[in-house]
């Protein structure tokens, strides 16, 4: 697993250059209720260590996966148009924007939840983006049955007992 949240909503910045994606995504600001305010995001790595190499995670173990981390969100968590999962993906165009530049040209890598393709387009083209933050936040327990039935139990007890003593 990668140490990494993503914005649920693959849909939240819509359609856009590359450029204005990676400000869009280094601007972004996320308050969750119990773990606070996030502003530390990013469009997703597809070269995290530098050497130019991008894996193809659809031939790929998991930890030679690891640097691209869409391709890692599609084969290793199943994400891709019309699957259910946490992020919600159009059907209109499948390809996401990373933060990792194509050297040498004006272009940057794209990856297709479709096919699972790595590819680079020209970063004036608009293109969709997921923005991606470090850390895995986790996800906030909900209080068993057994006390909420409890607490339930409780309330109905109190109200009984309020109704005896004011002759109800």
């Amino acid at each position: 697993m990668l140490d990494i949240t993503w914005t649920q909503n693959a849909n939240i910045n819509g359609l856009d250059t590359w450029a204005n994606q990676l400000a869009w995504a280094a601007g972004y600001s996320q308050t969750h209720s119990v773990h606070g305010t996030f502003d530390d995001w990013r469009l997703p790595s597809m070269d995290l260590d530098g050497n130019n190499a991008i894996v193809d995670c659809a031939n790929a173990s998991e930890e030679s996966c690891r640097d691209n981390e869409l391709g890692y969100l599609r084969h290793f968590h199943g994400v891709q148009p019309g699957a259910s999962s946490l992020i919600v993906l159009p059907l209109s165009d499948p390809r996401y924007w990373s933060g990792t530049t194509y050297p040498s040209i004006p272009q940057a890598w794209l990856f297709d939840f479709q096919s699972g393709y790595n590819g680079t387009d020209s970063e004036n083209s608009a293109r969709y983006a997921l923005a991606v933050r470090e850390g895995d936040i986790a996800a906030v327990p909900e209080p068993s049955s057994a006390l909420l039935l409890g607490l339930g139990l409780l309330g109905l007890g109190t109200r009984q007992a309020r109704g005896k003593r004011h002759g109800g």
